[in-house]
């Protein structure tokens, strides 16, 4: 009898808060996207972004960047992935303290940017990187031994200089890269001429305050201002809901997120083509 009782209690409970939930949601939230660290994995950002499109009583997202920038396809993919949602429902992006780079090109994606007057934003720029050993494999007494189906093939070797020809080729790349960051940003801040992108896209980076004046972000504002910004935009009234979605990261992520010299880790592949602060 005792445990029928606690049973039909624990029903009721569950019923009253699926009800105060159901209620909730019937009345339109904010869905939030939080990006913070070094961007390498879009997988858990990409499934948030695609949770929210198909939520019906989220109304609009507040995509929040608290990063550096990252992964050259991690940041394209999110960044895509946003693109998708917009066409659904407006997106805003809050700039915390750091949204540079990658992070930025992510906030393109979003129908209007803020940033605190303080947040450090822009490094529009690529970089590809990886270390060199040959000194250090010469005065220990190692050789690096290749065989290899092409010249080429081995062009990112730790163990050797780079030759010119191989320079070239990884300019290049560093170069497509590049330009797809241009495209980008022509593409989510109509209101900038290519003139203008081009010469904001030299790495430099900015406060928010500047990045305003240049055009880079549309106001600067701080996170409760951006969310009530998008409250009324969509005619929500006080107090404003808003909802997050569990963000799973692998181990990698988060053990590089505790690291601090994270930012000088290259990805699981070990070669890194970066939309980065450095």
């Amino acid at each position: 009898m005792i445990l029928a009782g606690l049973l039909l209690i624990l029903t009721g409970l569950l019923n009253v808060t699926q009800k105060q939930n159901l209620t909730f949601l019937k009345e339109g939230v904010i869905g939030v996207i939080e990006i913070k660290g070094v961007i390498l994995n879009p997988d858990p950002v990409v499934a948030q972004i695609q949770k929210m499109a198909r939520t019906e009583s989220i109304l609009g997202v507040i995509v929040r960047l608290d990063s550096p920038g990252g992964g050259v396809a991690a940041s394209q993919e999110i960044f895509d992935a946003l693109n998708h949602l917009k066409s659904k429902k407006p997106i805003y992006s809050s700039m915390g303290a750091v949204a540079a780079s990658g992070a930025y090109y992510i906030a393109c994606a979003t129908n209007r940017i803020f940033a605190n007057p303080g947040t450090i934003t822009g490094s529009i720029g690529v970089l590809l990187q990886w270390f060199n050993l040959e000194e250090l494999t010469e005065k220990i007494g190692a050789k690096s031994m290749t065989i290899k189906s092409a010249q080429n093939k081995d062009l990112m070797s730790m163990f050797r200089e780079l030759r010119d020809p191989e320079r070239d080729i990884l300019q290049q790349l560093v170069d497509d890269s590049h330009e797809q960051f241009v495209q980008a940003i022509m593409q989510g801040r109509e209101k900038l001429t290519e003139e203008k992108v081009r010469e904001l896209a030299d790495g430099r980076i900015m406060a928010g305050n500047r990045a305003k004046t240049f055009g880079l972000i549309d106001e600067v504002a701080s996170y409760p201002q951006v969310l009530q910004a998008l409250a009324n935009h969509l005619g929500l009234s006080d107090p404003v809901r808003t909802i997050q979605f569990d963000q799973k990261n692998s181990w990698f992520n988060l053990l590089t997120g505790l690291l601090p010299f994270k930012q000088f880790l290259p990805p699981p592949s070990g070669i890194r083509l970066s939309y980065l602060l450095e």
